[in-house]
């Protein structure tokens, strides 16, 4: 199973070329010169409807589509450690690393839910403040209620909801556990001071990792196949405003 094609193909996808292509020439064309680059630049006037909304949709866009290549990278991340000097000294070993990409690999995955409401409430121009956006909020809205949207956003919520509990755990009381894992903390422990530990160390270090890196690449697999399909559902809708904005706004340049 490869570990970036699967990313590459919502990369690839019409609905985000379309969304990036529309987008970015607005963006250019309304910011202040020389400030196209910062994350809260200035426009030179207000933003007619039209292109407010493709800006929007943009926004919410990327952000998912970050959050997506983030997950895509975690296998790799978890599969390499070559520590520094400093790394070494300060204490960071094999296990400590394999901890760190666990934990950042759940709290990431489910957090793709969230941004991909925020980008459903972008698309139907729903207008619902950020922080208020809620699955609920967003299934049962008319508008989205009446499309396939739901049944493709509950399949993603069900997916990262497979990690709903270890999230809670890490954010709110205690840090990933597993017994293998657990076994490997105590073999790095105990390396330096008993015979065959750093030989049993790599080996189970080893085997864990790749089970671990195939469960990880399992769940992007379902993750952005569930994605790719909230995608096709997007641009039909994305589509049917932007040939609603060109009948109100086509005397607009």
């Amino acid at each position: 199973m490869n570990i970036i094609p699967n990313y590459l193909r919502l990369e690839k996808h019409v609905f985000v070329q379309e969304a990036f292509q529309d987008a970015c020439p607005i963006h250019q064309k309304t910011c202040v010169p020389g400030t196209d680059s910062k994350v809260n630049a200035p426009y030179k006037r207000s933003l007619y409807e039209n292109e407010f909304y493709i800006i929007h949709v943009g926004h919410a866009l990327a952000h998912l589509l970050i959050a997506c290549q983030q997950l895509s990278h975690a296998p790799l991340y978890l599969s390499s450690f070559c520590p520094s000097k400093k790394m070494v000294a300060a204490g960071v070993t094999r296990h400590s690393h394999i901890l760190f990409c666990i934990e950042n690999y759940i709290i990431r995955v489910r957090s793709l839910h969230d941004k991909a409401l925020q980008l459903i409430n972008a698309v139907f121009r729903l207008y619902n403040p950020p922080d208020k956006v809620t699955h609920a909020l967003i299934k049962n809205n008319l508008h989205v209620s009446n499309t396939k949207v739901p049944s493709a956003l509950q399949k993603l919520k069900k997916i990262t909801g497979k990690y709903h509990e270890d999230r809670n755990k890490i954010i709110h009381r205690e840090c990933f556990q597993e017994d293998d894992l657990r076994f490997i903390e105590l073999l790095t422990i105990s390396k330096d001071k008993a015979s065959g530990s750093a030989k049993d160390l790599k080996f189970h270090t080893t085997v864990y990792i790749r089970e671990k890196e195939q469960e990880l690449l399992k769940n992007n697999s379902e993750v952005f196949d569930s994605i790719s399909n909230i995608f096709d559902l997007l641009l039909q809708q994305y589509t049917k405003q932007k040939v609603n904005d060109m009948k109100i706004f086509r005397h607009v340049t």
